[in-house]
């Protein structure tokens, strides 16, 4: 029987529409396990940054003071450390990067920290990131390949900081 929807501009049955999902919910688990992963060794790629600031002469010192840091204040550190010590030449790399950081800090914690649903029509992750008591809807749409350039802006992002501390010694 077919169903009154349409996925794509084509109609589909309940069985359709359900098969679509699934394998929607699959491909975006498999895209969140991967940016959790990315994520994690981007953030393990800025704990070595600060910690090897000054070729890592008060390594002990920063690295116990930024332990307890959130991804967020830890960025909020490399741009003070950037400001502080950078050249001109490598200052302007060194804040765009923390910037890229920033926004991708904000795709990471809404779509962990949020409740994932599915639009199938339109074939897009809806990620509702306000309470469920709240009568404020906040909520965020991302199709596949927003997801997956959201990943690999993480991959990326780790890699030009190593490029960034190779070039720019902080």
């Amino acid at each position: 029987m077919l169903v009154n929807r349409r996925r794509n501009g084509v109609e589909c049955t309940g069985t359709q529409l359900r098969e679509a999902r699934n394998e929607l919910r699959a491909t975006v688990e498999t895209l969140l396990g991967r940016l959790l992963f990315e994520y994690s060794r981007l953030e393990t790629a800025l704990d070595l940054c600060l910690a090897w600031v000054d070729e890592g002469n008060t390594f002990d010192e920063r690295s116990k003071k930024i332990e307890g840091f959130s991804f967020s204040q830890k960025l909020a550190l490399l741009e003070a450390d950037a400001q502080r010590r950078c050249t001109n030449d490598g200052l302007p790399f060194y804040l765009a990067w923390v910037k890229r950081s920033h926004a991708l800090r904000e795709h990471r914690n809404t779509l962990v920290h949020g409740r994932v649903g599915f639009d199938m029509i339109r074939s897009i992750v809806v990620v509702v990131s306000s309470r469920a008591t709240s009568k404020t809807l906040v909520s965020k749409e991302y199709n596949l390949d927003e997801l997956e350039n959201v990943v690999g802006e993480a991959g990326t992002l780790t890699q030009e900081l190593c490029t960034l501390r190779s070039s720019f010694p902080l």
